[in-house]
Protein backbone atom coordinates (compact mmCIF):
# COMPACT_ATOMS: atom_id res chain seq x y z
CA UNK A 1 0.00 0.00 0.00
CA UNK A 2 2.73 2.34 0.60
CA UNK A 3 3.94 1.90 -3.04
CA UNK A 4 0.33 2.52 -4.60
CA UNK A 5 0.37 5.60 -1.90
CA UNK A 6 3.07 7.23 -3.52
CA UNK A 7 1.42 6.60 -7.03
CA UNK A 8 -1.62 7.90 -5.48
CA UNK A 9 0.17 11.66 -4.29
CA UNK A 10 1.66 12.13 -8.00
CA UNK A 11 -2.03 11.55 -9.16
CA UNK A 12 -3.06 14.31 -6.85
CA UNK A 13 -0.45 16.78 -7.71
CA UNK A 14 -1.37 16.16 -11.66
CA UNK A 15 -4.93 17.14 -10.63
CA UNK A 16 -6.60 13.84 -11.10
CA UNK A 17 -7.87 11.11 -9.23
CA UNK A 18 -7.15 7.15 -9.76
CA UNK A 19 -10.03 6.06 -11.79
CA UNK A 20 -9.21 9.17 -14.41
CA UNK A 21 -5.38 8.88 -14.85
CA UNK A 22 -4.00 9.10 -18.10
CA UNK A 23 -1.39 7.62 -20.25
CA UNK A 24 0.83 10.59 -19.81
CA UNK A 25 0.23 10.55 -15.72
CA UNK A 26 1.47 7.23 -15.55
CA UNK A 27 4.24 8.52 -17.83
CA UNK A 28 5.17 11.21 -15.69
CA UNK A 29 4.98 9.34 -12.73
CA UNK A 30 7.97 7.23 -13.68
CA UNK A 31 9.43 9.37 -15.65
CA UNK A 32 9.47 11.99 -12.49
CA UNK A 33 9.25 10.30 -8.65
CA UNK A 34 11.10 6.78 -10.19
CA UNK A 35 13.57 8.46 -12.45
CA UNK A 36 16.07 7.69 -10.20
CA UNK A 37 14.71 4.38 -9.12
CA UNK A 38 16.67 0.79 -10.51
CA UNK A 39 15.24 -1.10 -13.21
CA UNK A 40 14.02 -3.57 -10.57
CA UNK A 41 11.69 -1.18 -8.40
CA UNK A 42 10.43 0.04 -11.65
CA UNK A 43 9.30 -3.15 -12.75
CA UNK A 44 7.85 -3.86 -9.04
CA UNK A 45 5.67 -0.47 -9.30
CA UNK A 46 4.61 -1.75 -12.90
CA UNK A 47 3.25 -5.06 -11.87
CA UNK A 48 1.38 -3.77 -9.04
CA UNK A 49 -0.59 -0.37 -10.31
CA UNK A 50 -1.48 -3.04 -13.52
CA UNK A 51 -2.80 -5.07 -11.30
CA UNK A 52 -5.12 -2.24 -9.54
CA UNK A 53 -6.46 -0.90 -12.69
CA UNK A 54 -6.89 -4.67 -14.22
CA UNK A 55 -9.41 -5.11 -11.09
CA UNK A 56 -10.54 -1.86 -11.30
CA UNK A 57 -11.46 -2.49 -15.11
CA UNK A 58 -12.89 -6.02 -14.48
CA UNK A 59 -15.29 -4.45 -12.25
CA UNK A 60 -16.80 -1.85 -14.94
CA UNK A 61 -15.11 0.88 -13.00
CA UNK A 62 -12.86 2.26 -15.45
CA UNK A 63 -12.93 1.61 -19.21
CA UNK A 64 -9.19 0.71 -20.15
CA UNK A 65 -5.91 0.53 -18.06
CA UNK A 66 -3.28 3.14 -18.29
CA UNK A 67 -0.63 1.44 -17.37
CA UNK A 68 -0.97 -1.31 -20.29
CA UNK A 69 -1.47 1.22 -23.00
CA UNK A 70 1.64 3.46 -21.41
CA UNK A 71 3.55 -0.39 -21.39
CA UNK A 72 2.32 -1.26 -24.79
CA UNK A 73 3.68 3.02 -26.04
CA UNK A 74 7.25 2.85 -24.69
CA UNK A 75 8.13 -0.65 -26.74
CA UNK A 76 8.47 2.08 -29.19
CA UNK A 77 10.20 4.22 -27.15
CA UNK A 78 13.98 4.20 -26.69
CA UNK A 79 14.88 2.17 -23.45
CA UNK A 80 15.08 4.44 -20.41
CA UNK A 81 18.41 3.83 -18.34
CA UNK A 82 18.17 3.32 -15.03
CA UNK A 83 21.10 3.56 -12.45
CA UNK A 84 22.07 0.10 -11.04
CA UNK A 85 22.11 -0.29 -7.35
CA UNK A 86 25.41 0.88 -5.95
CA UNK A 87 27.26 -2.14 -4.66
CA UNK A 88 29.81 -2.09 -1.95
CA UNK A 89 33.10 -1.74 -2.47
CA UNK A 90 35.63 -4.40 -1.31
CA UNK A 91 37.07 -3.57 2.00
CA UNK A 92 40.86 -3.94 1.48
CA UNK A 93 43.91 -3.16 3.23
CA UNK A 94 47.87 -3.35 2.06
CA UNK A 95 49.88 -4.42 5.41
CA UNK A 96 51.87 -1.29 4.91
CA UNK A 97 48.23 0.69 5.63
CA UNK A 98 47.62 -1.32 8.45
CA UNK A 99 51.19 -1.03 9.73
CA UNK A 100 50.42 2.81 9.40
CA UNK A 101 47.43 2.73 11.52
CA UNK A 102 48.59 0.81 14.00
CA UNK A 103 51.61 3.04 14.42
CA UNK A 104 49.58 6.26 14.71
CA UNK A 105 47.70 3.86 17.69
CA UNK A 106 50.17 3.55 19.55
CA UNK A 107 51.77 7.13 19.04
CA UNK A 108 48.17 7.86 20.03
CA UNK A 109 48.00 5.95 22.60
CA UNK A 110 51.29 6.91 24.27
CA UNK A 111 50.32 10.44 24.38
CA UNK A 112 46.93 9.18 26.48
CA UNK A 113 48.93 8.05 28.98
CA UNK A 114 51.56 10.92 29.29
CA UNK A 115 48.17 13.42 29.21
CA UNK A 116 46.55 10.91 31.74
CA UNK A 117 43.39 10.43 29.92
CA UNK A 118 42.73 6.79 30.87
CA UNK A 119 39.49 6.52 28.57
CA UNK A 120 41.25 7.53 25.47
CA UNK A 121 44.06 5.09 26.32
CA UNK A 122 41.84 2.65 26.95
CA UNK A 123 39.92 3.10 23.83
CA UNK A 124 43.11 3.29 21.39
CA UNK A 125 44.64 0.07 23.27
CA UNK A 126 40.70 -1.39 21.95
CA UNK A 127 41.59 -0.18 18.78
CA UNK A 128 45.41 -1.44 18.92
CA UNK A 129 44.21 -5.13 20.19
CA UNK A 130 41.76 -5.77 17.60
CA UNK A 131 43.56 -4.26 14.87
CA UNK A 132 46.88 -6.45 15.84
CA UNK A 133 45.15 -9.97 16.99
CA UNK A 134 42.00 -9.94 15.20
CA UNK A 135 40.41 -10.02 18.45
CA UNK A 136 36.35 -9.66 18.71
CA UNK A 137 33.99 -7.57 20.35
CA UNK A 138 32.83 -10.08 22.80
CA UNK A 139 36.47 -11.11 23.92
CA UNK A 140 38.02 -7.64 23.84
CA UNK A 141 35.82 -6.44 26.58
CA UNK A 142 36.33 -9.56 28.84
CA UNK A 143 39.90 -9.90 28.47
CA UNK A 144 41.68 -10.01 31.27
CA UNK A 145 45.49 -9.95 32.19
CA UNK A 146 45.49 -13.86 33.07
CA UNK A 147 45.38 -14.30 29.63
CA UNK A 148 48.22 -13.05 28.52
CA UNK A 149 50.61 -15.61 28.22
CA UNK A 150 54.17 -14.42 27.68
CA UNK A 151 55.75 -10.94 27.13
CA UNK A 152 58.34 -10.68 24.37
CA UNK A 153 61.09 -10.66 26.88
CA UNK A 154 60.94 -13.95 28.14
CA UNK A 155 60.75 -15.52 24.60
CA UNK A 156 62.62 -15.61 21.66
CA UNK A 157 59.14 -13.35 19.88
CA UNK A 158 58.20 -10.15 20.10
CA UNK A 159 54.18 -11.36 19.90
CA UNK A 160 52.53 -11.55 23.04
CA UNK A 161 49.58 -14.41 23.50
CA UNK A 162 46.31 -14.13 24.70
CA UNK A 163 44.62 -17.46 25.89
CA UNK A 164 40.60 -16.49 24.59
CA UNK A 165 38.57 -19.05 26.77
CA UNK A 166 35.15 -19.74 25.56
CA UNK A 167 32.95 -17.91 27.71
CA UNK A 168 34.60 -15.07 26.15
CA UNK A 169 33.28 -15.81 22.48
CA UNK A 170 30.38 -16.32 20.11
CA UNK A 171 28.50 -18.88 18.08
CA UNK A 172 30.99 -18.72 15.60
CA UNK A 173 33.71 -19.11 17.67
CA UNK A 174 35.91 -21.62 19.98
CA UNK A 175 38.14 -20.84 22.84
CA UNK A 176 41.17 -20.25 21.27
CA UNK A 177 44.84 -18.89 21.04
CA UNK A 178 46.00 -15.33 19.06
CA UNK A 179 48.82 -13.33 19.19
CA UNK A 180 49.76 -9.37 18.56
CA UNK A 181 52.41 -7.33 18.19
CA UNK A 182 54.29 -5.54 21.18
CA UNK A 183 52.93 -2.19 20.38
CA UNK A 184 49.16 -3.95 20.77
CA UNK A 185 50.49 -5.36 24.40
CA UNK A 186 52.30 -2.44 25.40
CA UNK A 187 48.92 -0.17 25.58
CA UNK A 188 47.20 -2.94 27.25
CA UNK A 189 50.03 -2.10 30.32
CA UNK A 190 49.62 1.10 30.05
CA UNK A 191 46.36 0.88 30.53
CA UNK A 192 46.61 -1.44 33.34
CA UNK A 193 49.16 0.39 34.76
CA UNK A 194 46.82 3.62 34.77
CA UNK A 195 43.99 1.68 35.81
CA UNK A 196 45.27 0.69 38.97
CA UNK A 197 47.21 3.71 40.25
CA UNK A 198 43.91 5.42 39.12
CA UNK A 199 42.14 2.66 41.85
CA UNK A 200 45.03 3.33 44.33
CA UNK A 201 44.52 7.04 44.29
CA UNK A 202 40.44 6.99 44.29
CA UNK A 203 40.08 4.74 47.40
CA UNK A 204 42.91 4.30 49.87
CA UNK A 205 40.89 1.64 52.10
CA UNK A 206 41.62 -0.89 49.10
CA UNK A 207 44.47 -3.00 49.63
CA UNK A 208 48.09 -1.96 47.58
CA UNK A 209 48.22 -5.68 45.85
CA UNK A 210 46.76 -6.62 42.81
CA UNK A 211 43.79 -8.85 43.09
CA UNK A 212 41.65 -10.95 40.65
CA UNK A 213 39.98 -8.36 38.93
CA UNK A 214 41.55 -5.33 39.23
CA UNK A 215 43.30 -5.90 35.91
CA UNK A 216 39.50 -7.23 33.84
CA UNK A 217 40.56 -5.09 30.53
CA UNK A 218 38.42 -3.17 29.36
CA UNK A 219 36.60 -1.13 32.13
CA UNK A 220 36.30 2.05 34.17
CA UNK A 221 38.31 2.56 37.11
CA UNK A 222 35.52 1.04 38.95
CA UNK A 223 35.72 -2.11 37.43
CA UNK A 224 32.39 -1.96 35.67
CA UNK A 225 32.42 -3.90 32.41
CA UNK A 226 32.54 -1.78 29.15
CA UNK A 227 28.80 -1.59 26.95
CA UNK A 228 29.96 -2.63 23.43
CA UNK A 229 27.68 0.29 22.52
CA UNK A 230 30.59 2.22 24.28
CA UNK A 231 33.26 0.59 22.74
CA UNK A 232 31.72 0.54 19.26
CA UNK A 233 31.11 5.19 19.83
CA UNK A 234 34.81 5.07 21.28
CA UNK A 235 36.01 3.34 17.87
CA UNK A 236 34.25 5.89 15.52
CA UNK A 237 35.85 9.04 17.94
CA UNK A 238 39.13 7.54 17.07
CA UNK A 239 38.18 7.09 13.75
CA UNK A 240 37.62 10.87 13.12
CA UNK A 241 41.08 11.87 14.49
CA UNK A 242 42.83 9.19 12.64
CA UNK A 243 41.22 10.89 9.40
CA UNK A 244 42.29 14.30 10.73
CA UNK A 245 45.69 13.09 11.44
CA UNK A 246 46.13 11.10 8.15
CA UNK A 247 46.63 8.28 9.40
CA UNK A 248 43.97 6.55 7.43
CA UNK A 249 42.72 7.81 3.64
CA UNK A 250 38.85 7.58 2.20
CA UNK A 251 39.92 3.67 1.32
CA UNK A 252 40.94 2.55 4.09
CA UNK A 253 38.62 4.67 6.53
CA UNK A 254 36.50 1.75 6.62
CA UNK A 255 39.09 0.06 9.32
CA UNK A 256 37.81 2.42 11.92
CA UNK A 257 33.94 3.37 11.52
CA UNK A 258 33.21 -0.16 10.88
CA UNK A 259 34.00 -0.99 14.93
CA UNK A 260 35.71 -4.02 15.95
CA UNK A 261 34.68 -5.81 13.13
CA UNK A 262 36.61 -3.44 10.73
CA UNK A 263 39.36 -3.88 12.39
CA UNK A 264 39.06 -7.11 12.88
CA UNK A 265 38.72 -8.05 8.81
CA UNK A 266 41.64 -5.21 8.02
CA UNK A 267 43.19 -7.69 10.64
CA UNK A 268 43.12 -10.88 8.03
CA UNK A 269 43.00 -9.25 4.94
CA UNK A 270 47.22 -8.13 6.13
CA UNK A 271 48.28 -11.41 7.05
CA UNK A 272 47.00 -12.80 4.19
CA UNK A 273 48.59 -10.02 2.18
CA UNK A 274 52.14 -10.69 3.71
CA UNK A 275 51.52 -14.49 3.09
CA UNK A 276 49.94 -16.27 6.12
CA UNK A 277 48.92 -19.78 6.26
CA UNK A 278 44.83 -19.41 5.90
CA UNK A 279 44.60 -22.16 8.12
CA UNK A 280 47.05 -20.85 10.85
CA UNK A 281 44.83 -17.21 10.75
CA UNK A 282 41.75 -19.22 11.31
CA UNK A 283 42.97 -20.51 13.81
CA UNK A 284 43.88 -18.09 15.57
CA UNK A 285 40.58 -16.26 14.79
CA UNK A 286 38.85 -19.12 16.45
CA UNK A 287 36.79 -20.53 13.41
CA UNK A 288 34.91 -23.55 14.26
CA UNK A 289 35.29 -24.77 9.84
CA UNK A 290 37.66 -23.49 7.37
CA UNK A 291 35.43 -22.34 4.87
CA UNK A 292 35.13 -18.79 7.30
CA UNK A 293 38.41 -17.72 5.39
CA UNK A 294 37.11 -18.61 1.72
CA UNK A 295 35.77 -14.65 1.72
CA UNK A 296 39.00 -13.42 2.79
CA UNK A 297 41.10 -15.13 0.73
CA UNK A 298 39.36 -14.19 -2.67
CA UNK A 299 38.93 -10.81 -1.69
CA UNK A 300 42.77 -10.96 -1.47
CA UNK A 301 43.42 -12.94 -4.66
CA UNK A 302 40.97 -9.90 -6.27
CA UNK A 303 42.60 -7.08 -4.77
CA UNK A 304 46.04 -5.41 -6.33
CA UNK A 305 48.02 -2.98 -3.98
CA UNK A 306 49.06 0.15 -5.85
Amino acid sequence: MLMFGKFCRHLEACGVSVPNARTEDVRSFFAGPLGESSTETVKRYTRLIERIYDDMRNRNLIKGNPVTNWITQRAFEPPIEHPKPIKQAHFVASPAEVSQLQEWLYAHGRRAAYTNEWRLLRDTAIASLSLGAGLRCFELIVLSKSQVKYAPRASASDMFEFDIPSRATVRTAKAHETNAEEMCAHLMELWWQMRWEGIRHSDESRPKTVIPGDRVFPSDLKGSQLQRSTLYKALKAISMEAMTAGAVNERTEWMLTNGARGLRRAYVLSELAKGGNPHDISRRLGHHDKTSMRAYTGTVKAMSFS
